[in-house]
């Protein structure tokens, strides 16, 4: 049997984790949004890009839910910290009544326009 290699004592504390290459995360990386369909319902969705979400919503390649409800409205904006930070805000949203959702929308539409996420 071959014998375990000896390590010397306290050679594990004085090592120094690397740092993950590449720039820091910004604040909010993911945005999480509220969308309204022509026929009146409410479309909840995260993405990075919103604008260019936004759009690919009415071009008929974004999600099927939205496809053949144009036209689409961009109501409420938020951003979130995380991909995960954003998927739960959307879960929340999703499980508001609908009138949780009016709330959002008016609560938005009511921020001065500089307050406003630069989207649409």
């Amino acid at each position: 049997m071959a014998a375990a290699p000896v390590r010397k004592p306290g050679k594990a504390a004085t090592r120094r984790r690397r740092q993950p290459a590449g720039p820091a995360p910004r604040p909010a990386d993911w945005f999480v949004y509220l969308l309204t369909c022509g026929d009146g319902t409410f479309y909840t969705g995260v993405a990075r890009d919103v604008a260019a979400r936004l759009e690919q919503h009415r071009s008929g390649r974004g999600a099927r839910y939205t496809r053949g409800r144009g036209p689409l409205a961009l109501v409420h904006v938020e951003p979130a910290g995380s991909r995960g930070d954003a998927q739960r805000r959307e879960a929340a949203i999703r499980r508001l009544r609908r009138s949780g959702k009016e709330a959002l929308a008016r609560a938005e539409a009511a921020r001065p326009p500089a307050r406003r996420a630069a989207v649409d």
